[in-house]
């Protein structure tokens, strides 16, 4: 009797774990539907790559969900409240199963139509009535899906021996393609001898949007908008004839950073990213390997590594500390799986918790925090370029170490204007203020130049 109740248990974990493997399956299977269906990092891969990095997406988070219904149903047999504790989790499940539909709805709806959620009319609703809205999709949801949850949970137990098979060859699949993940980005590394290594210069990038040569009082302005730089260029070398590498700030500054043309690393615009070899062979990768201390600031959508996936390069980014895949579990399974956990990174903040926020008002939280990109992740993204060059020279009088920063301003922008299309008749008049805004915003730039090239003076760095 007690043999027969224990398999029983078993078929019931099982068909669990079916149903989650599922619903991992619907969502992530959506998500890579939404991605190839417009111009995304995915764009870049081949065939083989796309089918490799959906099935490991797929595994990377059926395989936590495993290991906790195994410890939940372990700790019920150990305490002799099965029944209850498998109440509880099918209920667990029924209510991820209404939480991903509700999202379906708000979510992919609105990516599908390639808006953003907050052009969505109920955003703009008062926040009792979003919730009860809320409330109300879930609450019909879990109705809907109680009676066909239960039924797939009945028929998962009569098959449990085709299930079992179909489990065991995923993951023997799955423990292949790690060793072979393990194997291939251990080899990606670039070796350094630190015997020869001797003293370590401060080294900084200093860049700005979308700077144009003939406004720039070094370049010959009639209007002098760059004194600092002026006074900083008698004991530098200036360069007359120089050209980007991309005709975005994304392609150039990874150029920069890698040393390698964006057509090697394919890494030209928005929003393609660094894969392979190329997210672990970089100057900071380098660097930090010396016992530099890395660190990056600038516009979270464009430029920053956690944003271009250039990995195992950066001490922090925009003030956020970074995984390492050399301290932290997290950082040794993004070296494994770059691509993917960036893929996974980027629904989970972009898709599901940026429309949580959204939804329950505190998208303005939200936005300060973490930054809303495609790509997003926790890392103070709105930064204003007065913001960091403060963070830039509270990192200088602090660190002992060699430095090595790369700040990134982005004011001088040009959709930075605050003047628009339309708003101006006179034509004459719209171009003057565009200059006015400019010649300010270089003015601007030149000035916190000048406060940062103070703090390294001051700081002796």
């Amino acid at each position: 009797m007690r043999e027969a109740l224990f398999i029983k248990k078993v078929k019931e974990f099982i068909a669990l774990i079916a149903i989650g493997f599922l619903l991992v399956l619907f969502y992530v299977s959506l998500e890579f539907v939404f991605l190839l269906s417009k111009v995304s990092f995915l764009s870049c891969m081949t065939l083989s790559e796309l089918i490799v990095t959906f099935s490991n997406s797929i595994l990377l988070v059926i395989i936590p969900i495993v290991l906790v219904l195994g410890v939940i149903y372990s700790t019920s047999i150990i305490f002799k409240e099965v029944n209850k504790l498998l109440i509880f989790v099918k209920y667990t499940v029924l209510l991820l199963f209404s939480f991903a539909f509700i999202f379906l709805i708000f979510s992919h709806i609105d990516t599908f139509v390639y808006s953003s959620f907050n052009r969505v009319n109920i955003a703009y609703l008062p926040l009792p009535v979003r919730i009860f809205v809320l409330l109300c999709l879930f609450v019909i949801s879990i109705f809907f899906l109680k009676k066909n949850v239960i039924s797939l949970f009945i028929f998962f137990c009569k098959h449990t021996k085709i299930i079992s098979t179909l489990f065991t060859a995923i993951f023997i699949l799955g423990a292949l393609t790690f060793f072979y993940s393990l194997h291939k980005y251990g080899s990606y590394y670039v070796k350094i001898d630190k015997q020869l290594i001797g003293r370590l210069p401060n080294i900084i990038f200093f860049s700005s949007d979308e700077l144009e040569s003939e406004r720039m009082g070094i370049y010959g302005a009639t209007k002098d908008t760059t004194p600092n730089i002026n006074e900083f260029a008698k004991s530098a070398t200036v360069f007359n004839n120089a050209y980007a590498n991309a005709y975005t700030s994304r392609g150039s500054v990874v150029s920069i950073l890698s040393g390698k043309s964006p057509f090697t690393t394919k890494v030209i615009a928005q929003p393609s990213i660094l894969m392979g070899k190329n997210s672990f062979q970089h100057l900071p990768g380098i660097l930090q390997k010396m016992g530099y201390y890395c660190a990056d600031f600038g516009p979270y959508d464009q430029t920053v590594p956690t944003v271009t996936n250039m990995l195992d390069g950066f001490d922090e980014v925009n003030g956020v500390r970074q995984y390492s895949s050399y301290n932290s579990f997290f950082g040794r399974l993004r070296k494994i799986y770059p691509v993917e956990t960036y893929f996974l990174r980027s629904v989970f903040f972009n898709r599901i918790y940026e429309k949580l926020a959204c939804m329950c008002g505190f998208m303005n939280t939200l936005s300060i925090n973490i930054g809303i990109d495609m790509d997003t992740e926790p890392a103070r993204s709105l930064m204003s370029d007065h913001e960091i060059i403060i963070s830039v020279i509270k990192l200088i009088k602090n660190t002992d170490k060699p430095i090595f920063i790369h700040l990134h301003l982005s004011e001088t922008h040009h959709d930075a204007s605050g003047v628009a299309t339309g708003q101006i008749e006179d034509e004459k008049k719209y171009i003057e203020a565009e200059d006015y805004r400019y010649d300010k915003a270089l003015l601007d730039m030149d000035n916190l130049f000048g406060n940062f090239i103070k703090a390294l003076k001051d700081n002796d760095k």
